[in-house]
């Protein structure tokens, strides 16, 4: 069994399988799949098939070994807080009914911290549960003490959070690595979308690593152009002029180039 982290210690019992009660608000039922509904802050957005038609095969041979955990949302509707996967488990085995732990006492902050330390993730559906956490009201030190992860590491998941969508277009077909866009997750929006721009144009390129984009990043910031000043200004320093005509503009040493 998955060891949960930082977790409370009557939350880790409710979690850990043991069948006694843990609280006023917690009891064991036998519920039908259809009487389940996916978790509102459901934090995986993928589910990988085959590992999930294993799962199925041994619920059908054995039930489920621990039980949905949810909560009531409506008369005979229940909204699962972890076990998405054995839910889906098991009603693609064709069980009847599945064994449910119902507690009423979670917060949706709760609820939350408690997919993000049961269920592995991916980065971004690790990140995307942490925001969900930081619009509940957590701070990242919270956030951190919930999960059982350093203060650093959510802070750096939460800036992956915040990525546009092109750039997570690029770590979607793994033409970036996580590494890759923390790096992009660190610069000016601005600075990010023209190098994710030239990324995604670059038609002999299909992986891009973390050299190939600070060394895009790095030219891109030094790019004329895009300088917040007016580099025609001859006022911009007073030994060199303008960087038109700058010394150190390589565009403007004509021998370099004879």
């Amino acid at each position: 069994m998955v060891k949960t982290k930082g977790l409370g210690r009557g939350l880790d019992a409710l979690l850990a399988g043991d069948l006694q009660t843990v609280g006023s608000g917690d009891s064991l039922r036998m519920l039908k799949p259809a009487q389940l509904q996916p978790g509102k802050y459901q934090p995986r957005t993928q589910m990988d098939q085959d590992s999930l038609t294993q799962l199925a095969d041994s619920i059908r041979a054995q039930g489920i070994m621990q039980p949905i955990l949810v909560r009531q949302v409506a008369p005979e509707r229940f909204e699962i807080i972890a076990g998405h996967r054995r839910a889906l488990a098991c009603a693609k085995a064709g069980k009847a009914h599945a064994d449910v732990r119902i507690d009423s006492t979670l917060s949706t902050a709760a609820a939350v911290a408690e997919n993000v330390a049961r269920e592995p993730l991916s980065p971004i559906d690790e990140a995307r549960a942490y925001q969900r956490l930081v619009d509940e009201g957590l701070s990242h030190a919270q956030i951190a003490a919930q999960v059982g992860e350093r203060v650093s590491h959510v802070t750096a998941r939460l800036r992956l959070a915040a990525l546009d969508a092109d750039t997570l277009a690029m770590l979607s077909d793994r033409r970036i690595s996580y590494a890759g866009a923390a790096l992009l997750a660190g610069v000016a929006a601005d600075l990010r979308a023209k190098v994710v721009a030239q990324m995604r144009a670059a038609r002999f390129v299909d992986v891009f690593s973390e050299g190939d984009i600070v060394e895009r990043l790095e030219n891109a910031a030094r790019e004329l152009d895009d300088a917040p000043f007016d580099v025609t200004s001859a006022d911009l320093h007073e030994s060199a002029g303008s960087c038109t005509t700058c010394p150190k503009n390589t565009g403007v040493q004509r021998d370099l180039f004879a």
